[in-house]
């Protein structure tokens, strides 16, 4: 997540003067993984559930916002 993060932080910057600035980011260090070390049971086990379903939306979302910025890159390349 770490690597992703980095990556999306490079495609920021590559993209600031072509398109409107968007946030591509990831949430990853929070108190969960902790959590799921130290408490290793039913309600972190229910907690950390609710985590990973929440990273997959961020994921599918981030995800969506990609193939759109794609679409629109190839639009103003066709411009050219």
């Amino acid at each position: 997540m770490n690597r992703i993060n980095s990556l999306l932080q490079d495609l920021q910057r590559e993209l600031k003067d072509v398109v409107t600035p968007t946030d591509f980011s990831m949430n990853t260090a929070t108190f969960a993984t902790l959590a799921d070390f130290l408490f290793d049971g039913i309600l972190a086990d229910v907690y950390m559930q609710s985590k990973i379903m929440s990273s997959l939306a961020q994921v599918n979302e981030l995800g969506n916002r990609l193939v759109l910025l794609r679409g629109r890159l190839n639009e103003l390349g066709n411009r050219s």
